[in-house]
């Protein structure tokens, strides 16, 4: 079993009863760790938590091994030796962070991701440790998160990290490069309601 993390905002409905009188609430900041065989499985996880609260996914910002964690993925206090050691008995998260409103106020209908993947077919040719790709697919950020994790099984695709799942009206072309055309991927994704894909970034080494 191997420790991920995934820092994510979320949507507590209890959140505006909270902070009342401290100004508009926009959603919560937390960080999980939990212990999986594989990342996918620990989102997995994580969603069942956040669904069992009552909550909803907002974003998330970064996902992957704890072994690769920074402490910009998650710019709040966090005691990573202390959830460690706490998440070898299940998922747990540090307390939330509010924050106020921010973001798209019209949904699009289609979330995007940057996926850091594993694709065994590609062995046996030129060295291969991985490539990364811009994923839009309709739906909620949960929604898109749930399809693209059963694409990626049924492909016999292993997830390594995660970045930037979030609602697509909330991304600009600006932030990726032009080989990665936002603006198309998402309209294909719309077109036919399945997900689609930019080329991908292979590299050959972590």
């Amino acid at each position: 079993m191997t420790p991920y993390y995934v820092s994510l905002h979320l949507h507590d409905p209890l959140g505006p009863l909270q902070t009342a009188e401290s100004g508009s609430y926009g959603g919560d900041a937390r960080l999980f760790v939990h212990y999986a065989e594989t990342l996918a499985e620990a989102l997995e996880e994580v969603l069942e938590v956040i669904a069992d609260q009552s909550c909803r996914l907002l974003r998330i910002g970064h996902a992957g091994p704890l072994a690769d964690y920074l402490d910009e993925h998650f710019p709040f206090p966090a005691d990573i030796a202390d959830l460690t050691a706490q998440a070898k008995d299940g998922p747990v998260s540090t307390p939330a962070y509010s924050f106020e409103p921010w973001g798209a106020d019209v949904a699009s209908g289609v979330s995007v991701a940057v996926l850091d993947v594993y694709d065994p077919s590609m062995e046996g040719g030129e060295p291969y440790a991985g490539e990364v790709t811009l994923a839009a697919c309709p739906g909620t950020p949960e929604e898109a998160l749930r399809t693209l994790l059963d694409v990626l099984a049924e492909s016999d695709v292993r997830l390594k990290k995660l970045e930037d799942l979030r609602e697509s009206a909330e991304a600009s072309p600006d932030e990726y490069d032009d080989d990665w055309p936002l603006l198309e991927i998402v309209a294909e994704a719309g077109k036919t309601g399945g997900p689609s894909f930019s080329p991908a970034f292979v590299y050959d080494a972590d």
